[in-house]
């Protein structure tokens, strides 16, 4: 939610957010909430499931800035969130980003590495 670091939206809220954006003719959202990514779908025409390592993820949430109003509970609970990720079994864990991939219909794509991340663009038909 905008104005601040771990504030939530009602999830009503959010998913009407994501609706509303999906029903634009060109849009990109971010899926790390798995039960807000199921929202977009029936408007995707492309899937793109970002794995990179969990210990690169979170070097990378250890050398980002602070964000405004993180502290450092809210930092730990970050790092150790991240660490779980292949654990949890939630929407927003591995497992349930792995069920969304794989019962998309569409184009899809698993992106490992930052190579193929930072190649990829180049590669989509922009039609």
């Amino acid at each position: 939610m905008p104005g601040g670091f771990n504030l939530r939206r009602p999830p009503d809220d959010a998913k009407e957010a994501v609706q509303a954006a999906a029903r634009e003719d060109g849009w990109i959202i971010e899926g790390v909430f798995g039960w807000l990514a199921r929202q977009a779908l029936p408007r995707a025409t492309i899937l793109v499931w970002l794995v990179l390592p969990e210990e690169e993820c979170i070097r990378n949430l250890i050398n980002r800035p602070i964000k405004s109003g993180e502290d450092p509970d809210a930092r730990s609970a970050l790092l150790q969130w991240c660490s779980e990720y292949r654990t949890r079994t939630n929407a927003n864990s591995y497992a349930g980003h792995r069920d969304i991939h794989e019962a998309f219909t569409g184009e899809k794509h698993r992106l490992c590495t930052r190579d193929e991340i930072e190649t990829f663009p180049s590669t989509v038909n922009r039609g």
